[in-house]
């Protein structure tokens, strides 16, 4: 989670790993240390849920632990999760499509939690340390794939909680909090697709070219999502939003639909 909410931790910090601190500090003659307590065993159940995670730069183990275990977890922590390029695209293929069942069958939340799950797997694979190396491999071809799957990505995430929330301005079922979570999900979703066409984002000196459908898809979602969250203060956003959107689509038949219920509703203020 940290590493998704800062961006570049896993090349900046250094993850430092202790077993047993308690011991290092001497306590009186007569008080057992505890360290018959962290055995070998013990130790690989407390270090077992960190190999987990990969692609960190720095890392140090410390404290009451096999050499031979440190080092084999410190081996795991400093690679790579993934290495072959096609490897990366079949997974992520496959969980797209995985979300998409969910959502076939009416499981939003399923869905949802599918779909961000890959983008953030997306996003932790752009900042590791084997990025370059799956460029190398892989060219420009590949950052398009990775790319236009990232984008698609954050527009079903957006789609889900959309949908969970209701094409209507008002939900007097849900509270107010979890309106304003579902809005905040939903908007964070569509920056990332937004995101993917950035000058140098995916490798410098290269930017991804994001495909019209695709982003009439980025501007009718997030003015949708104006105007579903009723948030008045946006709505010349939500406007210019759905005016992109129609001058890149302008014969679909639901981006019209949307632009027509937006300008009622800027009206009725």
């Amino acid at each position: 989670m940290a590493k998704t909410i800062l961006p570049g931790l896993a090349n900046t910090a250094t993850f430092v790993i202790t077993i047993a601190p308690m011991l290092t500090q001497k306590g009186p003659w007569y008080q057992d240390d505890l360290t018959d307590f962290f055995s070998e065993t013990t130790q690989m159940d407390l270090l077992r849920p960190l190999a987990t995670m990969r692609g960190i730069k720095h890392v140090e183990i410390h404290g009451l632990v096999a050499p031979e275990m440190a080092t084999e977890l410190k081996d795991l922590m400093m690679s790579g999760k993934w290495n072959d390029p096609r490897s990366v695209i079949d997974f992520m293929k496959e969980t797209k499509d995985y979300g998409a069942q969910f959502y076939r069958e009416g499981l939003l939340m399923e869905a949802f939690s599918t779909w961000r799950s890959s983008m953030h797997e997306i996003d932790r694979l752009r900042e590791g340390i084997t990025w370059e190396k799956l460029i190398k491999i892989g060219g420009e071809p590949w950052i398009d794939q990775i790319a236009a799957l990232q984008c698609s990505l954050g527009l079903n995430s957006a789609l889900a909680m959309i949908m969970i929330w209701g094409l209507e301005p008002t939900n007097v079922a849900m509270p107010p909090q979890a309106g304003e979570v579902h809005r905040n999900l939903a908007l964070v979703s569509l920056s990332t697709s937004a995101k993917c066409d950035e000058p140098g984002y995916w490798k410098e000196g290269y930017t991804w070219v994001c495909p019209t459908v695709l982003k009439a898809k980025i501007m009718y979602r997030h003015a949708l999502c104006i105007r579903l969250w009723n948030e008045r203060s946006q709505a010349v956003i939500a406007l210019g939003l759905i005016g992109g959107a129609m001058s890149l689509v302008p014969n679909d038949p639901v981006v019209r639909k949307e632009a027509e219920a937006i300008v009622i509703w800027a009206r009725s203020m």
